[in-house]
């Protein structure tokens, strides 16, 4: 199983990466949204996947998009990690074992401990806590081609990773990328 420091860090630094190195390619049929609290929210600029090999043989798959093109407007992110050689088209929950997904929303367009965060490394905190949580991270990947990736997404999103803290809850979730392998 993958270090699950290891998968937030590689959420950190591709969305990162992705700002400050993608291109302001928005196609009208690519996109990242979903409701936060009820209230639906697009992150389709800069919006970007990418694939590629994290730690040997581990293969990590990381979806990246920003309310807007200035580096303060709120982006959000995806990263399925799996040891196969392929992201499988399926559901993932955080729950489940063998693999790891994280996800995170960032009010503020920077990684600080400001983020609202979903994934199998909540889950972990949530077991050390005795903490129950209710609406888990799920992503079904709906499809998962050499160069477009497309699915939903929905869960609990809580502060600072903090299975304690307040949370913010992300349903409707759905994007449609084009993926480029690095």
């Amino acid at each position: 199983m993958i270090p699950i420091k290891q998968l937030l860090i590689a959420i950190i630094f591709l969305s990162l990466a992705t700002f400050s190195c993608s291109k302001n390619e928005s196609y009208n049929r690519y996109h990242l949204t979903c409701k936060i609290d009820g209230v639906f929210t697009t992150f389709n600029a800069n919006i970007k996947g990418t694939r590629g090999i994290w730690v040997w043989p581990t293969l990590q798959t990381v979806i990246s998009g920003w309310q807007s093109i200035d580096s303060s407007s709120s982006n959000f992110n995806i990263a399925i990690s799996t040891p196969d050689s392929i992201i499988q088209v399926g559901n993932y929950i955080d729950t489940v074992a063998g693999y790891n997904i994280g996800s995170s929303f960032l009010p503020d367009g920077r990684f600080s401990q400001q983020d609202y965060s979903a994934g199998s490394y909540l889950y972990y905190r949530s077991q050390v806590a005795g903490t129950i949580l209710k609406n888990h991270l799920n992503i079904i990947l709906i499809t998962s081609g050499a160069n477009e990736i497309r699915g939903t997404f929905s869960g609990d999103f809580y502060y600072g990773v903090d299975p304690t803290s307040t949370k913010k809850t992300i349903t409707e979730g759905d994007f449609y990328v084009k993926i480029i392998d690095e």
